[in-house]
């Protein structure tokens, strides 16, 4: 399977590599890191060493694709701030959908995030919300 990924990345595509890192971010990730994590050694839990890292990549490719990206050109086309924040809040919500009860909560930082986003501007303290939050998830709770 991965190799039929990598193979379909280096094929010359302009929409390929966004289409790689949303493939990435929606889930096939989650199942390499735990499969990595049984290589080390572990029972197959996802460690800190490897879960770390994967959360904040993460965050920032959500965040820098649907909101610096998205949004910003969204906007360039002319759609109405309502309609940006919700296109944005729909999309994230596509590929959370199988949090279950915990999507209500999501639902509400992307909104949050989506509204902060066309008031400041600002990717990196979105960055750092998003990947805080996503570590609470994990961790703490």
């Amino acid at each position: 399977m991965l190799r039929l990924l990598v193979m379909w990345m280096f094929r010359p595509c302009r929409l390929r590599p966004y289409i790689t890192v949303i493939v990435f971010i929606s889930g096939w990730a989650p199942d390499a890191v735990t499969q990595a994590s049984r290589g080390f050694g572990g029972r197959g839990e996802i460690s800190a060493f490897l879960l770390v890292p994967y959360i904040v990549v993460t965050a920032t490719l959500e965040e820098v694709l649907v909101r610096a990206y998205l949004m910003t050109r969204l906007s360039d086309l002319g759609w109405s701030k309502v309609c940006i924040v919700f296109a944005s809040c729909a999309i994230q919500t596509s590929y959370h959908a199988h949090h279950g009860v915990q999507l209500i909560g999501s639902v509400l930082a992307f909104l949050l995030f989506s509204i902060y986003f066309l008031w400041r501007r600002d990717t990196w303290a979105l960055i750092i919300a998003h990947a805080g939050y996503n570590l609470y998830i994990m961790y703490i709770r």
